[in-house]
């Protein structure tokens, strides 16, 4: 990814995506990870629903058009990928990912 689009910053090693105050918090941490792999959303390579709770992540982040900068962080693993969630914003990060592989 040579650039960012508006509301993105960075590169598939660490890449910022502040989330509009009417998105659902699944759909940004998908739309954030298949910008900052460059690939189609609908495309990816693992299902949301694979990697975390996806229900209870939208319920804890509502959309309601407020500001949730107060809401603790949640930071999970997304197509190799290290997602933290922290208020508005998902920060996607490849450099800190561990591999787990038994060798």
């Amino acid at each position: 990814m040579d650039e960012a689009a508006p509301g993105q910053t960075g590169s598939a090693e660490h890449y910022t995506y502040d989330i509009g105050p009417e998105d659902p918090m699944s759909a940004a941490i998908v739309y954030a990870a298949a910008d900052a792999l460059d690939c189609d959303p609908l495309a990816m390579p693992e299902l949301l629903y694979d990697a975390v709770n996806v229900d209870a992540l939208d319920a804890m982040y509502p959309r309601d058009g407020h500001k949730h900068s107060d809401n603790p962080s949640v930071s999970f693993r997304y197509c190799d990928l290290s997602v933290t969630v922290d208020g508005d914003t998902v920060v996607l990060d490849a450099t800190t990912i561990v591999d787990q592989s038994d060798g």
